[in-house]
Order: structure tokens, then sequence, then C-alpha cells
């Protein structure tokens, strides 16, 4: 028969044990809830670059260099960055391209 000190002794063990074991799943809990946030942000990531790739392609600007596209969003930013009126008016007028509006472009056939 065991004695009360060795019965204790067992028990703490038992629940350090426990507690381990408690730690290791919650830690585990935290890395998968940790991942699945990185791979949602990844995949939003992924899914914007596609969006604004076909965008540059449905403006016409498919054959571009991406320097060119690049320097003409610079230069937009640079012009109309600021005005909120301006950026208004250049959304208006993409969702119009971008919905096939035959206004959305001007009689040479480039956005005005």
């Amino acid at each position: 028969m065991a004695t009360v000190d060795e019965r204790l002794t067992a028990r703490i063990a038992a629940t350090s044990h426990r507690l381990g074991q408690l730690k290791a799943r919650e830690l585990l809990r935290e890395m998968r809830a940790t991942e699945r946030r990185r791979s949602s942000e990844r995949r939003a990531l992924a899914r914007r670059r596609v969006e604004l790739g076909d965008a540059a392609i449905k403006a016409g600007c498919g054959d571009w260099l991406p320097a060119e596209i690049v320097g003409v969003l610079l230069d937009a930013r640079e012009r109309f960055g600021s005005s909120s009126t301006q950026r208004l008016g250049m959304r208006k007028r993409g969702e119009a391209h971008i919905a096939g509006t035959p206004n959305a472009l001007g009689a040479s056939g480039t956005l005005h």
C-alpha cells in the first residue's frame, strides 16, 4: 500500500502531465488559427492581384509591359489621388467600361 506522500506525488505527476497536454492542445489550436488567418490573407491578396490584372486587361492594356502600367497608375495617382471627386469620376467611367456601356469610350476609342 502506497503512503500518503507517494499518492500525492503520483497525483501531482498525473496533474502535471494533464496540464502539459492541455497546454499543448491550446498551443496547437492557436497555431491552427494563425495558419487559417495567414492562409485567408494569402488568398485575399492573390484574389486582389487577379482582379487588378483583369482590370488592366479590360482597360485594353493586356499587351503593355508591367512597367508601363505602373507608370500610368503612378501618373494618375499623382494627378488625381487626393481628389475624391476625380476618383469618383474615374470609378464611374471604369465601371461603365467594364459593364460595356457605349459612352465609356470617347470617339477615338480611348478613355477620356
